[in-house]
Order: structure tokens, then sequence, then C-alpha cells
């Protein structure tokens, strides 16, 4: 858990009257230390703007004239407040908490917010006024809609047993005409270029004529901007989420669409589509699994609403309603008492939804069942058991055996695959390849397509090879092999999005493949998917487990995730099948049995890769952090500059150079205070300002790191007059990057 986030749960469980003092909140989480303790004394001071008693609220913040307080979370505080030339016009002002600043990330969304609003004028969204900056803290001055939200008029249903909305008709129809409502603000964000990803009902005001309005856009996202997001990190609330949003994916306006559906679901069910508190397992159930059919859970909601909510929460975003403008079309239809143009899911759709399902359990689960089985469950064609099953059925054992190098049983597939169908194009195709010829010709057009691929391969590249083996999935889109050998060639390419997204969909067919699951591990992997990743090298390694590369690969996919001891225990394994011979595993396996507190096999290990190769950088680093947190401040500092002499660009070591110099490491820690007593020409503020300077030339500001560890060592630099201009400088020279402009503002209020 990040420091901003334990900060936010600190305020949380204070507010609830968990908490007794900041240091009984300390020690629950002995891993923040220092940063955190800091982090919480700042919380303390920026709250000195904001006591508890109403009466001590400040009169004014830049020209509003605050009236009182209309609610407080984790990131901030709302206030009521008028214009001091508009008096009698209250508005809401949205204060953000200077510690929820640390990242930038935060004070990015909320400058998101305030452009994307500013610019879209449709009743159903809270208009934005002004965005400004008011003693350390950011604010946003809003419409003030005076009524409850929509969850709060939720609650009181769960507990009356009974939905008070308005306007005419049964409860369904007052609930569809809503979310029709929504849906056209909805539409008027979208033309303007804008996603929401959070529709939840604690986002929908109530006026007091009962019309919904959509309120916070602290996620907003345009199209043509990258996420907010972190590696691993998913933004929204997983009640509500699509299932790409909740994998990470790029999103689209049928996000926003799978939100309306969500809470139309909860409007007649009194309950969200996915009820949890545990917000892991919650975002599990909405990356791999369907919500649950209406029908199910209040049989009494009449069918023409059923086919509505379907194409709106449908798991399979192509099979949603392409806008939101069509989604209140059929929503208005219905309230009307017309006909709606949505239908119910074909078998071809239910069973597109079953296989992306299932195909997961399956790889979870590492695939024991049979292909012909699965094939009798999930093919539109179970009905046929006889020769195309049977041939289906021979083409993927031969291709799993082909595929994982086992040439016998190759061999014995192709042949039984010929003796099943002798002419079959795709038979003999297979029974040449297996047996390690490339096939000249064929009288199929996708296969000629595929030979044609394959040559231009060789010859040319995959560049020149990508368009024929395109041409072959247009002529055969059902067929496993273009997939398959698109994905194989795209991978060792290093083209990893069209591997991911060519393997993704052979592996579905070849569950019982070690090296597919390897294979898209790996781009996965590239693309810093981890948890995906983890899951097919579990796969892989389940199904190969003498495979001591997966195990290493295995490893270091869990060091990512920071699970050291997962990630230690796979590499012990890779240890074990003589795996851990490049000298790069070497290192890495000694930084995870460090990350796990076992220093002094972690430093053996490392030290004898250095011997090897003395001039890996990266080695090095993990050799001097690993000494570094045993509290041998002196020798991790030479090792931190043995790495910065071999790389100068090397961020982390100049920070954590800067860091010892500047005293930070001894501060609270009696062994590093006795360490800088011995080697007293450890602290040098001059030479921590250098480090500091290098590294911010280097990240500009950019990345997460650099900017929140200047501002947390500032207190222990003597002069922090070159790095604020430098930041000055670059906060000038940065062109619309509003994520790194927000970082690198914050630090200047913190440093000045």
């Amino acid at each position: 858990m990040s420091i901003e986030d334990l900060v936010a749960e600190f305020i949380e469980r204070r507010e609830r009257g968990e908490l007794q003092s900041v240091d009984s909140f300390v020690a629950e989480y002995p891993d923040g230390g220092e940063e955190l303790r800091d982090a919480l004394r700042r919380l303390e001071e920026a709250e000195g703007l904001f006591p508890e008693r109403p009466g001590d609220l400040p009169e004014r913040i830049g020209d509003y004239r605050v009236l009182g307080e209309i609610g407080r979370g984790g990131m901030g505080r709302v206030l009521r407040v008028e214009h001091v030339e508009l008096p009698g016009e209250p508005r809401a002002l949205k204060l953000l908490n200077p510690v929820s600043e640390v990242s930038g990330r935060h004070l990015e969304r909320f400058r998101r917010e305030a452009e994307a609003l500013s610019g879209i004028e449709h009743p159903g969204i809270v208009r934005v006024f002004e965005f400004g900056v008011a003693s350390g803290s950011s604010y946003l001055v809003m419409e003030l809609v005076e009524g409850e939200s929509l969850a709060e008029r939720l609650a009181a249903a769960r507990e009356h047993g009974a939905l008070d909305l308005p306007g005419a008709g049964d409860e369904a129809q007052r609930a569809a005409r809503m979310i029709a409502a929504l849906a056209r603000a909805v539409a008027a964000a979208h033309a303007a270029g804008v996603l929401h990803r959070d529709i939840k009902p604690h986002n929908v005001l109530l006026r007091s004529d009962g019309s919904p309005v959509l309120a916070d856009f602290g996620l907003v996202h345009r199209p043509d901007e990258p996420t907010l997001t972190q590696t691993g990190d998913v933004l929204g609330t997983p009640q509500y989420m699509s299932p790409e949003q909740a994998r990470g994916e790029r999103l689209d306006e049928r996000a926003d669409v799978f939100g309306l559906g969500a809470v139309l679901y909860e409007l007649l069910t009194l309950a969200p589509p996915r009820p949890g508190t545990d917000s892991w397992s919650v975002l599990s159930a909405a990356r791999s699994r369907p919500v649950e059919a209406l029908r199910r859970r209040d049989a009494a909601v009449t069918g023409e609403l059923r086919p509505v909510l379907y194409r709106a929460l449908a798991f399979a975003r192509d099979h949603r309603y392409a806008s939101a403008a069509e989604l209140a079309d059929d929503l208005e239809a219905f309230s009307d008492g017309g006909p709606v143009r949505a239908r119910s899911a074909s078998p071809g759709e239910r069973v597109a939804e079953l296989w992306m399902v299932r195909s997961r359990e399956i790889l979870i689960a590492a695939v024991a069942v049979p292909a012909a089985a699965l094939l009798l469950v999930l093919s539109p064609l179970a009905g046929d058991a006889g020769g195309d099953l049977e041939l289906a059925e021979g083409v993927r054992a031969a291709l799993t055996a082909w595929v994982d190098e086992d040439e016998a049983g190759a061999a014995e597939s192709a042949a039984a695959l010929l003796a099943i169908a002798p002419d079959d194009p795709t038979a003999l195709f297979l029974a040449d390849w297996c047996a390690g010829e490339v096939p000249e010709s064929s009288a199929d057009a996708a296969l000629q397509r595929l030979i044609e691929a394959e040559a231009a391969l060789r010859e040319e590249g995959f560049d020149a090879a990508r368009p024929l083996f395109k041409e072959a999935e247009k002529l055969a889109p059902e067929a496993l092999l273009p997939k398959l050998l698109l994905g194989l060639a795209a991978f060792d390419a290093g083209e990893t999005f069209q591997a991911t997204t060519a393997l993704s969909a052979a592996v579905i067919e070849l569950p019982e493949s070690s090296v597919i699951h390897g294979r898209l591990a790996g781009a996965l992997y590239e693309s810093e998917r981890f948890v995906d990743a983890e899951i097919h090298y579990e796969a892989a390694v389940r199904l190969a487990p003498e495979d001591k590369d997966a195990w290493m690969r295995l490893s270091k996919t869990r060091y990512h995730l920071n699970d050291y001891e997962g990630g230690v225990a796979a590499a012990e394994r890779a240890v074990e099948l003589a795996a851990v011979e490049d000298d790069w595993d070497r290192a890495r396996y000694g930084a995870l049995l460090d990350a796990v507190g076992r220093p002094e096999e972690a430093q053996r290990i490392l030290r004898a890769t250095l011997e090897r190769v003395p001039d890996s950088p990266k080695t090095s680093f993990f050799l001097a952090h690993s000494l570094d947190r045993d509290h041998r401040v002196a020798e991790a500092r030479d090792q931190y500059q043995h790495a910065l002499d071999l790389d100068p660009n090397f961020v982390d070591a100049l920070m954590c150079l800067a860091w010892i110099c500047s005293g930070n490491a001894g501060e609270g820690c009696e062994p590093c205070t006795a360490e800088y007593e011995r080697h007293p020409e450890l602290e040098d503020h001059a030479a921590a300002v250098e480090y500091v300077l290098r590294a911010l030339r280097i990240d500009r500001g950019v990345g997460d790191r650099v900017v929140p560890t200047i501002v947390l060592m500032g207190g222990r630099m003597e002069d922090v007059t070159p790095v604020v201009e430098l930041l000055e400088e670059l906060k000038d020279e940065a062109e619309e990057n509003f994520e790194q402009i927000g970082r690198l503002e914050w630090a200047l209020r913190k440093l000045r």
C-alpha cells in the first residue's frame, strides 16, 4: 500500500473513531517508517486550515467566503461558499488536501475534472466555475446541487423497502427514466471527448425536483491521453466497473455504458451488481465473471427491460450498446411504454461470453480438462460429435505437441490426424509441419497465405509477414493455426501487443501447451501486465514442472507484484533445477532474498555475482540496497556510488546517495545513527543537493518517485534554492503534461 493510500486510510479510520494517535497507526504499518510518520505530520499541519469545529473554518478561500462544510473524505473537503462579489449565490468548493497531492496524480485528476467540466454545458452534469490554489491547497468551485445523492436515496430504500423516484409509471419505468437522463448527460460528455470512468450512485446528485446530475469527474479520461494508472493500479469502483476497466485495458464509451447499466441494476434490485466489501475479490469478479442475470435477482422485472440490461452490462463490450445515446433511446422507449430495440443474447453471444469466462477459469486451474470435453461444453456445434469434432481434437493434439517440441507426440498426432482425414488440407499441412517440413503450397487459400507468411518471415522479417498472417486470419476467422503462427512470430519479433492478442486467442484452444502459456506470459510481462502474466506462468510451470526458465520468470513476475515470498519460492525451485545460471537471474534472486529478510544469503549471492560481472550497475544497486537495509550505511554508499559510476543516469542510485548524504538514513534508527557517528563524512549536504539536481535533470518530474522523495528530504537539505530553481525551470518547459506540471507545482509549494 502506498503512502498516500495509508494517509487516506488514516483519515477515514480516525473519522470513524477507530484510532487514538499517529503512533498507534504507524505501529500497524512499520514498513511505512518515517516516511509515513512525516506524511501524517504534514497532514496535521494542512488540517490546521480546517479545524474540526465548524465555527473555526477560515473566513475566505481566495475570492470565496466560506459559509460552512458540506462533507469530507480522504482526498479533501467540500465547503459551501459564495463569491464575495456574488452574495446570495452559494456554490460548492472542493478543496484537495495537500497530502493527497504527494505524487501529483490527485492534483492531475483535479485538473482534468476542471478542464473537462468547464467545457460542457448540460443540465445533467455539474458545472465548474473555477480552479485555483489557496494556502497551498488546490480547489475547484462548482455548481451547488441542493439535494441528496442517489446512494443516500438507495440506502433509505434498503432500510424501508421501497425506492422513491420521481415521475409516472411503475418503479422500473421511473428507474429507466432516471438512467435515461443520466445517459443523455454521459452522451454529452462523450461528445466532448470525455469518459467519466466512475459512474456510481455516490456520484449522482438529485436536484430538488428529483432530476439526476452526474458529478465527480475526478477519474475523467480523454481517449488520446494516457491513463493515470500505475502498474497494477486500477482506478474506479469495482462494484460498478466494466470488465475491461478492471483488467486495466484501454477504454472507450462502452465502459461508461456499463456503469450506467450497473446503476440501473441497483435501482431495480436495491443491491449493486457485484456486492461485497473486499475490493480485491470484487475486482477479481469484475475481471472474470459477468453480472448475475437479473431474473435470478428480481423475477418481477418486466421482460422488456431485461434485454436492455443485458446490452448495457454485457461482459464482452462488443455486445454492449455502442453509445450512451443508444442506451438512452431504449430506456426512454421502455419508460414510455413502447418497444425497445435491444434483444436478448443470441446463442453465439452466450457461447462467446461463456468462452471468455470459462477460458479464464481454465487458465487458473491449469486446464486438466481434455480439449474434446471443452468443445462439447462450449462449441456452438456441440450437437455434432462426429468427424468435425474428431478432426478438431486431432488438430489441437498435433499443435500442442508441435509447439511444446514433443517430436514423438507430434509425429503420432499427425499420423492419427491423417488417419481421420487423409485428404483434409489442414491435416496434410500439419503432417508436413510436425515432421519438420515446410509445406510448399496448399489448395486452401488460408493455408496458402500461411505458407507465404512463413516464407516472408524467413526472408524479410515480421513486418513483411504480418499482412499475410492477417489475411489468413480473415480467410479463416475461426481457425486456430493463423492465430497461433501469428502470435509466435510476433513474440519472437518483440511485438508484444500483437503477440498478446494472438496468443490470448490461441491459448484458449491449446490450454495444455506450457509453451503457449509461457510465451503469452512473456508478452504480458513485457507489457507490465504482471497479474495476468503470473496466471500464465503458473499454468506453464504446472504443465511443465521441470521448466527451470519458467520458474525463474515466475519469480521475476512475483517480484514486480511485491510478492517477495512467492518470488523466493519460485526462484528456489529454479535453483533446484539448476536454472539460476544467468548472472542477472542470480542478482534478482539475491534481491528477492533481501526483500524477505534474508540479508546474509542475499549479500553472499550478490557479491559472488559481482565478482563474475563487476560491471553490472543493477547488481551493485541490489547489494547496496541490502547493505543499506542492514544498517551498513558506509558500505552501502560505496556500492551505490559504484552503480552510479557504471551508469551515470541511474536515478535510483542518485536518490539513494542523496538520501544518505542528507542524513535521512540515520534518523530514528540507532544502528544507522551509530554508523554516522563512526563515519561523519557520510553527511554531506552539498553532495546531497548535487545528487538531487542530477536525478531531477534526468527524471524531469515525469516519474512518481524522484519529486516526492525530494520533498521528503527538503527539511534535511541546508539550501534548497538550486532545487527550487530547477523545479521552476522544468515546470516552465513542461508541455501539457498535467501530471508532471502538478507534481512540480506541489513540490515547489512544499520547498519554498
